[in-house]
């Protein structure tokens, strides 16, 4: 499987994996994305602001997406809750923010979701990021039960504003980033 940056040419396939996982979300009976977010407006956001990462199978179908932000995500300043691992704030981020992560119905199951986390860690090593911060629906079992599982610490509640939702309030987390010696040396 391959991990790279998304493309314009990509959107139909990137909006096609938005609707599966709209599909998904909406069997759990959870109301986040019901109202047709991710746009296009987003996605095409994503991809033009170098956000947007896709991951691809031995086949070359999209089979997940995901956003990864290396700006600082305003909500986050106000975490209700034990605590964020980490000490930054959305004016001087020193972390990844991961948004907007959804796996083709075809693929679920297979690992893809695991597959794009560990490879936006890898990316926020290389920028020298202290940790990744995600944010999910309470009612997102499957999301959430993937964090904890790829390491992620549950820090508390944050509350979007910018959703037609019912539940605008999301479990938050976060995982420091392990760098090693060699990391250090070169300044990452």
């Amino acid at each position: 499987m391959e991990f790279r940056q998304s493309r314009l040419d990509d959107i139909d396939d990137i909006n096609a994996v938005f609707a599966d996982g709209r599909a998904s979300l909406r069997a759990l009976g959870i109301d986040q994305w019901q109202n047709s977010y991710p746009t296009p407006e987003v996605v095409r956001g994503d991809i033009e602001q170098g956000h947007g990462f896709v991951a691809v199978d031995e086949d070359g179908s999209i089979v997940g997406i995901a956003s990864a932000l290396f700006i600082g995500e305003k909500i986050y300043d106000d975490l209700d809750g034990p605590g964020w691992l980490t000490d930054s704030l959305s004016h001087e981020p020193r972390y990844c923010t991961i948004h907007r992560v959804a796996v083709s119905a075809r693929a679920t199951g297979k690992g893809v979701g695991r597959f794009m986390i560990e490879s936006i860690e890898a990316l926020a090593r290389e920028n020298g990021s202290e940790s990744v911060r995600v944010d999910t629906h309470r009612g997102n079992a499957p999301m959430r039960n993937l964090l904890l599982k790829c390491g992620y610490t549950e820090c508390g509640v944050v509350h979007v504003l910018h959703v037609a939702e019912t539940t605008t309030e999301r479990i938050a987390y976060e995982k420091l980033i392990e760098h090693n010696a060699a990391d250090e040396a070169t300044g990452n």
